[in-house]
C-alpha cells in the first residue's frame, strides 16, 4: 500500500509536468509492470477483506512510509528514477503476495533477492 501510494504520488506530479510540456512519459513508467506469477488463483474470494485491513499493522507502514519519503528526498532522485525504482519493488512485492497461500501470508516480510 505505501509503495502504491507513493507511485501514485509521483506518477501524477510527472503527468502533470509533462502534460504542461507537450511531453510523452513512457509507458513502463506509468504502469505495473508484469509479475512472475504461474497460474495464480485467487484463494481469497471469501475471505473477508476488512479482516485483512484491520490486521495491517499501522505502526509498521507509517516507518516504511517514513523510509520511503526520506529515501526519495535525500537521494533526490528525480520523477522518473525513483518510480523506475519503486516499479521494482512494486513487482517484488506483487510477486510474493501472488503467491500467498493463506491470508496470514500477506503479512510475512517481503522476501527480497539476491543483489536487489
Amino acid at each position: 500500500m505505501v509503495v502504491s501510494k507513493y507511485l501514485r504520488i509521483l506518477t501524477d506530479s510527472l503527468v502533470e509536468k509533462a502534460n504542461m510540456n507537450d511531453e510523452k512519459i513512457p509507458d513502463n513508467l506509468l504502469e505495473s509492470n508484469p509479475i512472475d506469477a504461474e497460474s495464480v488463483e485467487p484463494i481469497f474470494l471469501d475471505f473477508p477483506l476488512e479482516s485483512l485491513i484491520n490486521k495491517v499493522d499501522q505502526d509498521r507502514m507509517d516507518i516504511f512510509d517514513t523510509i520511503l519519503r526520506t529515501s526519495i528526498n535525500r537521494t533526490e532522485l528525480s520523477f522518473p528514477q525513483a518510480i523506475a525504482l519503486l516499479r521494482d519493488w512494486e513487482v517484488i512485492a506483487r510477486t510474493q503476495l501472488s503467491r500467498a497461500t493463506s491470508p496470514g501470508h500477506l503479512f510475512s516480510p517481503l522476501d527480497i533477492p539476491e543483489g536487489f
